[in-house]
């Protein structure tokens, strides 16, 4: 994701002294009434009078008006950071092609807005977009746990999504629903706007997958049982260049980036700074990294054993002619020395394993790695009569 750069033009007039005529449609709203539900996490970061902007000039923006006349005082501060709220944040004003905002005297007086479509074509696209959301928050409609909640948005927008960051809604809701291709912006806001919909408090951040990188990235954070985890559906959604690999090994979901801290995503996720040109947010923290995917689902090896308990469990429970069994280690000692145990024994420990009685049907067929996320990915299949 390359950060989206905004035309925001400033009517500065500042050697005129003059009292604004406000006329419009600001006055016709209900901000008190109005429901924050689904906005996004850092609306609640603006002052009073921002909050009250960003309501009518959402509503706005939704409704396709080209204009919001604000009448009382608004600071440019909080007008930049309803500008990127609207951009990189709303998963609903995706119908956005370019924003202004005219200051007098330091004072915002009204916003103006150019849209990609009409009001009819926006209404279908969102259409589209609920349709799919839809489908997804049905599959966990029964589901009592949050964590799974989440852990099958993750991965239902991993099966729904192929990424593609050249296509003309890449970074928006409707290229990751209703296209069902977007690169890694488009991601966070199906995810995020998916969680609104559920009522999973949920945050968009921007960053950069290297520090001295100038290509940016988007992510998630999630906020669960008083704490914030980080969430990255499109670094889980792996683009395989390999034409050998099968059909089954290219449909595997990863959960190296499913709630885990800032400390663990840190060595490839750099959020950007709060109050920079890049970000005028503060991103919460996400300190907890116990419960991943992972330690969860008890695929978290400490020791050369526990990473055989692993494969034991995993090979057991093997069913069709191609099964993955998908783990982590704890170290790269631990990772290294499962390797050698893969590499030297693996085969003669399949035979060894049995289940009710009868040793299992499968042998070992390929495995693969990453040093960097510390995981393990071994391919058994069954054995030919």
């Amino acid at each position: 994701m390359f950060k989206k750069f905004i035309s925001v033009i400033l009517c500065i007039i500042a050697a005129i002294t003059v009292t604004p005529t406000y006329m419009g449609n600001a006055a016709v709203y209900s901000v008190s009434a109005a429901s924050t539900s689904d906005y996004p996490y850092f609306y609640v970061q603006l002052s009073a009078n921002g909050q009250k902007a960003y309501q009518l000039i959402r509503q706005d923006i939704i409704d396709h008006k080209n204009k919001t006349d604000i009448n009382f005082d608004l600071s440019e501060e909080d007008a930049n950071k309803i500008t990127e709220l609207l951009f990189d944040h709303d998963p609903l004003t995706f119908n956005i092609k370019s924003s202004s905002w005219c200051s007098v005297n330091g004072k915002i007086t009204y916003f103006e807005y150019e849209f990609n479509t009409s009001k009819k074509e926006y209404d279908k696209m969102l259409s589209a977009c609920d349709e799919e959301a839809d489908n997804i928050i049905e599959k966990v409609k029964d589901e009592k746990s949050t964590y799974k909640k989440l852990r099958i948005i993750h991965d239902e927008l991993v099966k729904l999504i192929d990424y593609n960051d050249r296509t003309k809604y890449s970074n928006d809701l409707y290229g990751a629903l209703a296209k069902k291709q977007a690169a890694c912006e488009g991601y966070s806001k199906a995810f995020s706007y998916i969680c609104a919909k559920i009522g999973i408090k949920s945050a968009n951040v921007s960053g950069m997958t290297s520090e001295d990188s100038n290509y940016g990235h988007m992510w998630n954070k999630v906020y669960y049982n008083k704490k914030w985890y980080n969430i990255d559906v499109t670094w889980d959604d792996p683009v395989y260049e390999k034409s050998d690999l099968s059909d089954y090994e290219k449909s595997l979901i990863e959960h190296i980036f499913f709630m885990v801290s800032d400390e663990y995503i840190g060595s490839t996720h750099f959020e950007y700074e709060a109050n920079t040109e890049d970000n005028l947010f503060k991103y919460p923290a996400a300190n907890d990294n116990s419960i991943t995917y992972y330690k969860v689902n008890k695929k978290y090896a400490d020791s050369l054993e526990s990473a055989k308990n692993i494969i034991k469990k995993g090979a057991a429970s093997a069913k069709g002619d191609t099964y993955s069994i998908n783990f982590q280690c704890s170290s790269e000692k631990v990772l290294d020395e499962t390797l050698d145990f893969i590499k030297s024994d693996l085969q003669k420990y399949l035979k060894r394993i049995r289940k009710k009685g009868k040793s299992i049907d499968y042998s070992a067929k390929s495995y693969n790695y990453s040093k960097k996320d510390l995981t393990i990915t071994i391919f058994i299949e069954k054995n030919k009569k």
